[in-house]
């Protein structure tokens, strides 16, 4: 659901009073652990509480973000955003981008259709959820072959496709991050150049010597993989329920696939599933010393901690200093929320105790840090985790390309488990790192 616009000024003007009752309150025990060596445990439960809600207020915020990216992006695909029939067109468009997809896979041509057709295929493929192929009519037969293929068109569910598509936004918002790009192979290639020509000055009859030749650019692939769920129901629900099975389903298996996209974007392994930024190994060195595949680090030396501040205003300064200028200028921060949480309570250390993460002040603006949007991702290690790679900093959508191969399919089974029918979905997703400079990480020790 999106968020009232209402809700989100309320939001946002409580949020600015929870974060100055907040800094007075670490004010307070910062004072008290200066007095006394240690502060009122209730101050703490009150800290607690108080980024608890101030969590809640920066949720909604970026709900908002999020919302006004898709919007964007349905805006620029030509699609009507408010009003009577916007979801219809989302839907139809979200259809006949995976009947093209289906087409050029098969080597056959893509036929779009209109919203009559796909409300007749909608209908249809109800009826083909409840009782299987066998029992469809030839009107409804007809209606599911707008996205015919050798097994016919029913194998592709149009509308849960679009319902699973948006609740992977919803739950895996690097999307609105990274690069995407649909394909219709079973990998995206490409290579990055990593070598240039050499360059000098010359006097009119000076010597020239032969320049260096750069190397030939070091290929990338970005294989999809696949993903799959099968949730199963009884049959007698199948028959007699009176609830929207197609949304049901769409709903149950959204979850599954938000969920485990997500967290491969961030930490997969890349056996048999997408490569996570998270996962590659890190160095304390340069862009000009570090090998290429490897990023680069700013280590706090402290295990689990920044330390006393001003440490972490001073690692924050280092990271950003350590990327390049076209970089810097698309950069954001990315972290989860527990690790957000304790930077909240970070200060400059002077004698104004200025707080070095700031929160935002207008409805559909990021946080900040360091003048930089802070973006969640909850996959991402925590804080306090020896060594973690807590905090990201860089240009997402420079660093990190995600691949979607066809749209999701669905698969009927009432034979092989009776009397359960198994619905079983896949998706084909892949994603990778194609820049180790656009991203850099703290490291949270040695």
């Amino acid at each position: 659901m999106e968020p009232n616009l209402s809700d989100v000024k309320s939001a946002i003007e409580s949020g600015n009073r929870l974060f100055e009752e907040f800094k007075q309150t670490v004010e307070t025990q910062i004072a008290e652990i200066k007095a006394k060596g240690a502060a009122d445990p209730l101050l703490q439960q009150k800290l607690d509480k108080l980024n608890a809600a101030m969590e809640q207020h920066s949720s909604l915020n970026e709900k908002l973000i999020e919302t006004r990216a898709i919007v964007d992006r349905l805006a620029t695909m030509g699609l009507q955003t408010e009003g009577k029939g916007a979801e219809d067109q989302k839907a139809l468009k979200t259809f006949n981008i995976s009947l093209k997809a289906h087409a050029m896979a098969s080597g056959r041509p893509a036929v779009a259709v209109d919203l009559a057709g796909f409300k007749a295929y909608n209908e249809a493929f109800d009826t083909f959820l409840r009782k299987g192929a066998n029992d469809l009519t030839d009107v409804e037969r007809r209606a599911l072959s707008v996205g015919n293929d050798v097994n016919g068109g029913y194998l592709v569910s149009p509308d849960a496709t679009g319902r699973i598509v948006a609740r992977v936004y919803e739950t895996s918002p690097i999307r609105l991050y990274a690069a995407q790009q649909s394909i219709s192979t079973d990998a995206l290639e490409g290579a990055v150049d990593l070598d240039e020509a050499s360059f000098g000055w010359v006097s009119e009859l000076g010597s020239r010597s032969e320049s260096n030749t750069p190397a030939v650019p070091k290929p990338w692939r970005i294989p999809a993989h696949e993903a799959y769920s099968e949730p199963r129901i009884s049959q007698k629900m199948v028959e007699d329920a009176a609830i929207d099975i197609v949304a049901w389903l769409a709903k149950k298996v959204a979850d599954k696939f938000g969920r485990g996209y997500n967290a491969a974007f961030v930490t997969g392994d890349g056996v048999g599933k997408p490569r996570g930024f998270a996962s590659y190994t890190t160095a304390a060195t340069g862009d000009a010393s570090r090998s290429w595949g490897v990023f680069e680090h700013v280590a706090t030396a402290n295990n689990g901690a920044f330390g006393a501040d001003p440490l972490a205003i001073t690692n924050i300064v280092s990271l950003i200093h350590a990327t390049k200028d076209h970089i810097a200028a698309k950069g954001a921060f990315y972290m989860n929320r527990t690790t957000l949480g304790y930077l909240r309570t970070k200060t400059d250390a002077s004698s104004a105790g200025k707080f070095i993460f700031i929160p935002s002040f207008q409805a559909g603006m990021p946080d900040q840090l360091m003048g930089y949007p802070v973006r969640r991702l909850q996959d991402m290690a925590t804080y306090s985790t020896t060594d973690a790679l807590a905090i990201a900093f860089g240009d997402m959508e420079e660093c990190y390309q995600i691949v979607d191969r066809l749209g999701l399919t669905t698969m009927v089974d009432p034979y092989t488990a009776k009397p359960w029918v198994k619905y079983y979905t896949r998706g084909r997703v892949g994603g990778d790192v194609l820049n180790f400079e656009a991203l850099k990480f703290i490291k949270f020790g040695s």
